[in-house]
């Protein structure tokens, strides 16, 4: 059932779909990837521009639904996405 499910989120990303589109919970692909605990679906989408750091309507991000359902790949997943994220710079105004 995953692979089918990768083999149509890979179709949609390679016809440009946008991979930080939110429903009407503000669940975005990635968020919905990882409470299904898929995790090849989780890393196409972090590949295409997924932003994990995207939380949903609840406040709840994709780690969080991946952590909370214990699905340990999808975790490893969007820590790496994380780890491989540039640092944000802080500006601190006096």
């Amino acid at each position: 059932m995953l692979n089918k499910i990768f083999i149509i989120f890979q179709a949609l990303l390679d016809r440009n779909a946008d991979p930080n589109r939110e429903n009407k919970f503000g669940m975005t692909p990635l968020h919905h990837a990882s409470v299904a605990g898929a995790a090849r679906v989780s890393r196409a989408l972090i590949r295409a521009g997924a932003r994990a750091d995207r939380a949903d309507d609840a406040g709840r991000h994709p780690l969080h639904w991946a952590a909370g359902h214990g699905f340990v790949e999808v975790v490893e997943a969007l820590l790496e996405e994380d780890e491989n994220k540039p640092a944000k710079a802080e500006v601190v105004l006096l």
